[in-house]
């Protein structure tokens, strides 16, 4: 009887695992690496883009970034817009923003 019980918590401790992974969700990784490469690139002398290195860009809200609400086919959330204007910042934008997104990746805009 225990043996049953042990096996029906393991069963159901897995079952959560594999739910939670497919709903978690996260924003492709090749865009959040050229974020990552931007803000590298950029001179903050007011912090505003402190927050760019922790969590997920979508899910935690990264100053001026702005994603799709819903994942793509790909199972990733996707970034539609950058917004940097009055945010103090000076340098260049990183070659691996045009990498990594196109005018065909869901229409992203950068401002």
């Amino acid at each position: 009887m225990l043996q049953l019980r042990t096996r029906g918590c393991v069963f159901l401790l897995s079952y959560c695992y594999l739910l939670l992974l497919t709903v978690a969700q996260v924003t492709n990784p090749s865009e959040v690496n050229a974020l990552l490469a931007v803000k590298n690139n950029l001179i903050d002398p007011m912090k505003r883009l402190s927050n760019w290195n922790k969590r997920d860009p979508c899910t935690s809200n990264w100053t001026g970034v702005f994603c799709h609400d819903a994942t793509g086919t790909d199972g990733y959330l996707h970034v539609r817009e950058l917004q940097l204007l009055d945010l103090n910042l000076s340098g260049n934008l990183a070659p691996e923003l045009g990498q990594t997104f196109s005018t065909d990746n869901n229409g992203f805009h950068v401002e």
